[in-house]
């Protein structure tokens, strides 16, 4: 009978073993897994309650106790406990080398609900992980603990099945926390994003609520990236992150999407008021000062706004219209918010249209070039020509750069676009020279993009040889803004350009934030005056005193001054007057098909005088 009742005790031992393993591989949740070892465990472990304490928290010793009382028909109670630093260590120090069970006279306070079944002692075995308690099996009794060595082994076995399936469940929440939350900020990702916002839509529907949708970009982004390097980038976004969720209720969800790019999904609004408030709030924290490795950095971000229901029924619906608002935020001068209409549904159709058509137009050859002459003001014979690019499109005629520049960045294509265009100026030079008619120098505009790239230097010398140009006779254009940037790439490119002998002109000077001592320190030849201080002098004494510091500091540091913008009798005579000689603009030519301004440049070379055009 003895013999009977032990292997009965042992096939039931396997069949609970069993139960658990099947719950551990096909439900890793731990509740799951319990459910079933308690349910079977009075079958195995003789007692009168039987519990397993889950931590939680190890740090602060936070956890859960799931509880039982032996007999059939009892439930599962689940109670939230705390185990003192005292209690842990106990556990950890007292636990017997062989079996590991700790037997106790006494019930511990952590198990409160073991005590409320009835029990008032109870053996104990601590789970450990990596050295850490993770959890503790107990069995209670009404009276004295009595454990058999079987006991102790079924005990031992209950153990190893929690901690598999503690294993088990925090592999699942790993790979969940993986698939669902970016690794740089901890914010929910774009997975996450979408899930959560079909499921407020769905609650928002039926309880005839309004929930808004913030697309968030920051500006500029690729600018930190490139100047203060990738490591600085990471702990901007994780700055920003963190001042994303101090601006939102705790129903609300702020999430990453990928690179610079958040949403927050603002549940239960009242009206669009509401989210328009916390826009201007974003907009707000993100302006103030942001330190990076001891250094004071700005950002800014634009922001598009969606609502449900009026702008969309799903997820994927507001999402893409809220880009779509945000792409108008930044069209319109960014650092602002902008809430979906949907003419902009329209405007991003031939948006995406414009950019197909543009990855077309370089292998159909579609950019034509213009030129723009640069004059000595005092003879007005020319010294130089800007060359600027027009597209040729085939059925919206020709369209200028602000039409289409801005969408070839976006789409990465204003790199290909630009040697390009190097490559057919430089080739036209050398047929006007081959006439002998080419303006002194050819300055041609370099996106910022371009000049990041390490091998820049290589795709110019490229094309001065494949042209047989001359070094000398090519200016490149860059814009004052590249100046603060001060990367690597960017100061190797100019020094390389120097030393080929081609020189440097900044561009939209006095626009920007530069510094005299980069101009000064950096091989830059020439400084261009911007020309919105052009338009207003010699009429507004600020713009004059603008252009004349300029001029002043440019002829002081030994540099070439070029006027942009001179559409006037009265621009010229002012430019000669504070000593700047050279121009473009209106009053001296519009920018020239290829073909008119060579037949601009022969009448100079025949001695003719240029006409006003």
């Amino acid at each position: 009978n003895a013999m009977a009742g032990r292997l009965a005790r042992q096939f039931s031992a396997l069949t609970t073993w069993s139960a658990a393993d099947r719950a551990i591989l096909t439900d890793p949740s731990i509740d799951r897994v319990l459910e079933t070892v308690l349910k079977r465990l009075p079958d195995v472990v003789p007692g009168d309650v039987l519990s397993v304490t889950v931590l939680e928290d190890r740090t602060l010793g936070l956890g859960r106790t799931y509880a039982r009382a032996a007999a059939a028909d009892a439930r599962i109670r689940v109670d939230r406990t705390e185990l003192s630093k005292e209690d842990i260590d106990a556990l950890l120090a007292r636990a017997d080398r062989n079996s590991g069970v700790v037997c106790r006279s006494d019930v511990p306070p952590y198990l409160a609900s073991v005590a409320e079944l009835g029990a008032t002692s109870v053996c104990l075995l601590p789970v450990i992980l990596k050295g850490a308690l993770v959890a503790v099996v107990a069995v209670g009794y009404r009276g004295a603990t009595a454990l058999s060595e079987d006991d102790r082994v079924h005990i031992g076995n209950v153990a190893d099945r929690v901690a598999v399936a503690l294993l088990a469940a925090e592999r699942e929440r790993q790979l969940y926390q993986q698939a669902h939350y970016d690794p740089l900020t901890g914010l929910p990702n774009r997975l996450y994003i979408e899930d959560r916002l079909a499921q407020d839509i769905a609650h928002s529907q039926r309880e005839h609520q309004r929930l808004a949708l913030l697309f968030i970009d920051l500006d500029r982004f690729k600018d930190i990236n490139d100047t203060l390097g990738h490591a600085s980038g990471d702990g901007l976004l994780r700055q920003v992150a963190a001042r994303l969720q101090g601006c939102v209720r705790a129903a609300d969800t702020v999430a990453r999407l990928g690179g610079d790019e958040f949403t927050i999904v603002l549940t239960n609004i009242g009206s669009p008021r509401g989210a328009q408030m916390v826009a201007e709030n974003v907009i707000r924290v993100l302006s103030e000062p942001i330190m990076l490795d001891g250094r004071e950095t700005f950002a800014s971000c634009s922001i598009g706004v969606t609502l449900y229901p009026d702008d969309g029924a799903n997820s994927e619906e507001l999402l893409r219209k809220a880009d779509t608002a945000m792409y108008r935020a930044k069209q319109t001068g960014r650092g602002r918010y902008v809430f979906f209409e949907e003419q902009m549904n329209i405007e991003a159709l031939d948006r995406v249209a414009l950019e197909q058509d543009l990855r077309r137009a370089l292998t159909r050859d579609e950019f034509v070039l213009h030129f723009q002459p640069q004059v000595d003001l005092r003879s007005r014979a020319v010294v130089g020509a800007e060359m600027l690019v027009r597209w040729a499109h085939p059925t919206r005629g020709l369209l200028t750069p602000d039409q289409f520049v801005a969408i070839a960045e976006n789409a990465g294509l204003i790199e290909s676009i630009g040697e390009h265009l190097l490559r057919k100026a430089c080739a036209q030079h050398s047929r006007w020279r081959s006439e002998g008619i080419a303006p002194k120098r050819l300055a041609v505009n370099v996106s910022t993009r371009q000049l990041r790239q390490a091998s820049f230097w290589e795709l110019v010398q490229a094309a001065l040889a494949a042209a047989d140009m001359p070094a000398a006779a090519l200016e490149i254009e860059i814009t004052e803004s590249l100046l603060l940037e001060d990367a690597p790439e960017v100061v190797a490119n100019l020094a390389r350009l120097e030393g080929m002998g081609v020189k440097v002109a900044i561009d939209d000077f006095g626009t920007g934030y530069s510094s005299l001592a980069y101009v000064k320190r950096l091989p830059i030849h020439v400084v261009k005056i911007d020309r919105t201080f052009m338009r207003d002098t010699p009429t507004s004494d600020d713009a004059a005193t603008i252009v004349k510091t300029i001029v002043a500091m440019a002829r002081s540091l030994r540099k070439e001054v070029i006027a942009e913008g001179v559409e006037s009798s009265e621009q010229i005579a002012f430019l000669l007057a504070i000593g700047c000689h050279r121009g473009q603009g209106f009053a001296i030519s519009r920018a020239l098909p290829a073909d008119e301004f060579g037949a601009y440049l022969r009448a100079q070379a025949d001695g003719k005088s240029a006409q006003v055009l």
